[in-house]
């Protein structure tokens, strides 16, 4: 059997109503060559048999028996893995067209190095399927840039690079199996760390989904998250500058430690969280107004989603 180019890996877990969609954002792009690994992470509703009655025969459907979260059921698709290049896509969001074929056409010439773009955030359309959910910005100009590990951190937001499948095995890298908190800063850290060359285009590709309940958004992901950048902080194979940039992200994870504690109402918890990190409850009503008005803004970019008119939507 040939091997296909790229193996994409989407972990799964109670994902029904939308795994099929993120499933044909993949199978939609404009390189066909790849495979589609899907890792039914011991869901308790529909989503194997979603998967098992599409009928592409570039997919795939591994399944766990136990629940072991989205690193380690990444993992479990690197391993099985056949192509030259791995990408991820979660289970709630989708690619935007031509996604793939822009990442290869930076990337594919150099088997040690990896590709990334935009994350942006995306609200269901009329037909069900994600458009993005804020304006365009300048910077979204479709230029491709040499990046390290300190231009990552400083985009502000996650970002899931296609990389070498060969390589990554070579050097024994994988994402933290210790939960899913903090897990792709983890990853690409260690992609740096084995002098791995970042290459970034800017144009929005993955479209990530504002509404849902993502794993990352509890606090046990985000005390995870915590725990994997206070692990990198105070790695001193890393540049002073690439500690100070974690350092900064932590203040920002604790605030949301203190915050997500008082929104789920627990007082212990939030008890506990204000007397180690009083600077984070200090920064409360802050966050409150900030989050307050993300809310407002996803609110009205959806309503004009439905409506057909957000000025947002790809051409």
């Amino acid at each position: 059997m040939t091997s296909p180019l790229v193996s994409v890996i989407i972990p799964a877990r109670n994902a029904e109503n939308t795994v099929g969609n993120a499933i044909a954002s993949v199978l939609e792009q404009s390189m066909p060559d790849l495979e589609l690994i899907v890792v039914d992470d011991a869901s308790t509703d529909r989503t194997a048999p979603v998967v098992a009655a599409m009928r592409d025969a570039r997919i795939r459907l591994l399944r766990s028996e136990r629940n072991i979260r989205c690193a380690a059921a990444r993992n479990l698709g690197l391993r099985n893995a056949r192509g030259k290049w791995a990408a991820f896509l979660d289970a709630d969001d989708e690619w935007a067209p031509g996604r793939l074929e822009s990442l290869l056409s930076i990337i594919q010439d150099c088997e040690n190095g990896y590709a990334v773009d935009f994350q942006v955030l995306a609200v269901p359309g009329p037909l069900g399927r994600l458009v993005r959910a804020n304006a365009p910005r300048p910077a979204e100009d479709g230029r491709v840039e040499d990046v390290d590990f300190d231009a990552i951190l400083q985009l502000g937001h996650d970002v899931s690079p296609i990389v070498s499948v060969p390589a990554c095995a070579r050097a024994g890298i994988r994402f933290p199996e210790s939960g899913s908190g903090g897990e792709w800063v983890f990853f690409l850290s260690k992609l740096f760390a084995q002098g791995m060359q970042g290459r970034l285009v800017r144009r929005p590709g993955y479209l990530c989904r504002a509404q849902a309940a993502h794993d990352s958004s509890t606090l046990r992901a985000r005390e995870e998250y915590l725990n994997v950048l206070e692990i990198l902080a105070a790695d001193e194979s890393l540049p002073e500058t690439s500690r100070r940039l974690l350092s900064k992200r932590m203040a920002y994870v604790r605030e949301g430690l203190v915050a997500a504690a008082l929104r789920r109402r627990d007082g212990g918890t939030f008890v506990r969280y204000a007397r180690r990190y009083p600077r984070a409850v200090l920064r409360l009503p802050r966050r409150a107004v900030l989050f307050i008005a993300a809310r407002a803004r996803l609110f009205l970019a959806a309503s004009a989603v439905s409506r057909n008119t957000n000025p947002a939507l790809p051409r």
